[in-house]
């Protein structure tokens, strides 16, 4: 196979969540930053991030319930094992020089992490190199400009933004205690200790006071 052929195949292996034949592909010198139209412009690592924090959200887990349930000749998904294959692809993707970094659909595999309240995966990320500044950008901006007829993404927030509108006080802390900086403002103007206030989350509230 050439590079672009293993590239494909190691997506595949994601797609079909096959640990073995992911690890293969590796040694046989598949790109682990690669990104391209069969990947949906997204590196392995991203989506294999994304894919593991659907696998603990309740709301993905409902809908997969009702999917089930709408058609019951669809097998039961089995989220935890599906998350441990997600895991497992992850590391190995992070052992072979995986760009932790390296952002996709405006987000970089932290950030992602952090939305889905992944806190196993955050502290994964942020102990092999991941900028706890990390940054995502986003149509819906404030910042957000028109270029003809399409609209180009602005500055959103940043994963400690995330992880407060989350009210996930664990991520919160890992993200601080990695030099998270409490002073950036968000596409709104807002730091995160703004937003704790008008949420009322007392708990990141006083963890926050103190550095600003």
């Amino acid at each position: 196979m050439n590079k672009r052929e293993l590239d494909r195949e190691l997506c595949r292996a994601f797609d079909k969540e096959d640990v073995e034949r992911a690890k293969q592909l590796i040694a046989l010198g598949a790109d682990v930053n690669a990104s391209g139209r069969w990947s949906g412009g997204c590196t392995m690592l991203w989506l294999t991030v994304n894919a593991a924090g659907q696998e603990i959200s309740k709301n993905f887990r409902n809908l997969a319930t009702g999917f089930a349930e709408y058609l019951p000749n669809v097998p039961q998904r089995n989220h935890a094992d599906k998350r441990q294959r997600y895991l497992r692809i992850m590391k190995m993707l992070i052992e072979a020089g995986a760009d932790v970094n390296k952002p996709s659909n405006g987000s970089s595999p932290l950030w992602i992490a952090v939305h889905w309240r992944d806190l196993e995966v955050v502290r994964l990320l942020v102990a092999n190199g991941a900028d706890p500044n990390a940054e995502s950008y986003s149509v819906l901006s404030n910042l957000a400009k028109k270029k003809g007829r399409k609209t180009v993404p602005g500055y959103y927030n940043t994963a400690l933004h995330e992880a407060v509108e989350k009210n996930s006080v664990a991520i919160v802390k890992v993200l601080l205690d990695a030099g998270a900086d409490p002073k950036r403002t968000d596409h709104e103007g807002r730091t995160p200790l703004d937003i704790a206030h008008q949420k009322g989350y007392t708990r990141i509230v006083a963890l926050l006071r103190n550095l600003i």
